[in-house]
């Protein structure tokens, strides 16, 4: 035999009782996330600035306050191929756990820098450090000394597509 409950007071405790949690809110005992920078910038730097021929320059490619996690990037690295000589890409500080990382001389003076995480860690949002970092060797011998020369990045792509160039060029100062 089956009984009817009809208790007015006890349909309201069970409604109640299923619409509770969805007044419900999780108290958080830590404060919320910062948003991101939104500085979403791309830079370029040279170390040293300034020297002579046979003097190794490392060329920096750093990000800072990025929108969206980074899983690959590209670009173009564009320098006067007359006073540098292309030696090598390495992965920058946000980069090392990357399956790759390198650099094509595609032509003279024109260069193009990517990167692909592979089973490495992918960049958070919000990151600031290098993508990486590229190497040329000042070839040029002449007798001016004090001429400048600028090395330029652009046409980002993949990851840093949208980035904002803070600055896009670095300047190398030539010293006999």
């Amino acid at each position: 035999m089956v009984q009817k409950i009809s208790c007015p007071g006890f349909v309201l405790f069970i409604t109640i009782i299923l619409l509770l949690p969805l007044n419900c809110k999780k108290q958080s005992t830590s404060p919320d996330p910062l948003p991101p920078s939104l500085a979403n910038e791309i830079s370029i730097s040279c170390s040293p600035s300034s020297g002579g021929k046979g003097t190794t320059v490392s060329v920096t490619i750093s990000i800072k306050g990025n929108l969206e996690e980074i899983k690959a990037f590209g670009l173009e690295l564009t320098f006067d191929a007359n006073v540098f000589k292309y030696q090598s890409t390495i992965t920058g500080s946000l980069t090392g756990s990357w399956a790759f990382v390198d650099g094509n001389e595609v032509n003279a003076g024109n260069l193009v820098v990517g990167g692909f995480m592979g089973s490495g860690t992918p960049i958070a949002i919000d990151s600031q450090g290098s993508l990486a970092i590229v190497k040329f060797e000042v070839i040029y011998a002449g007798t001016d000394d004090g001429f400048t020369r600028q090395i330029t990045i652009k046409n980002y792509i993949d990851g840093i597509t949208g980035m904002k160039p803070e600055p896009s060029s670095t300047t190398f100062t030539f010293k006999k």
